[in-house]
């Protein structure tokens, strides 16, 4: 455990090393001299973070939430986009029709602003249930353990 929880807040919130570890994730390149600049990067952190007494996993597992987060958003905001871009367009069909008669029938136009906002809902379900897994809860897994201690079944276990 860090011996100071203040710096290791402050270490995540914009330092070096997180800066550091940002732009050697970010590293798309193949050139073996990047590969070199890369690895010294990576030495740098670990001794920075070795220098400020911090937990290289606890900052790993911080680093990885942060990044978890600004995932999420992106994901959040490319989807309200998506959801907006197709209502507007399934809207903008039911308009079109009614200026211009275009003899669309009226259980067509309803199926269209019934089943796209269903549609929207249903893949964003989806996807975010398999992009963003919820950790199976200490709680459930003490009681899973000790239920197999008993001779029990697991119930995590099909």
């Amino acid at each position: 455990m860090p011996a100071n929880a203040n710096q290791l807040s402050d270490l995540v919130r914009g330092t070096v090393a997180v800066q550091t570890l940002a732009e050697i994730m970010a590293a798309k390149t193949h050139l073996p001299s990047s590969r070199k600049r890369v690895q010294d990067k990576r030495l740098e952190t670990l001794k920075e973070l070795s220098d400020l007494s911090i937990d290289p996993e606890v900052f790993d597992t911080m680093l990885s939430n942060e990044l978890n987060r600004q995932l999420k958003h992106r994901f959040a905001v490319g989807f309200l986009i998506l959801a907006v871009a197709f209502s507007s367009i399934s809207y903008l069909i039911v308009v079109a029709d009614a200026i211009w008669k275009l003899g669309i029938p009226t259980s067509v136009l309803v199926a269209l602003l019934v089943q796209t906002p269903i549609q929207l809902i249903g893949l964003l379900h989806i996807i975010a249930r398999n992009l963003f897994p919820n950790p199976v809860s200490s709680s459930r897994r003490i009681s899973s353990a000790s239920s197999e201690e008993k001779g029990g079944k697991n119930p995590c276990v099909s």
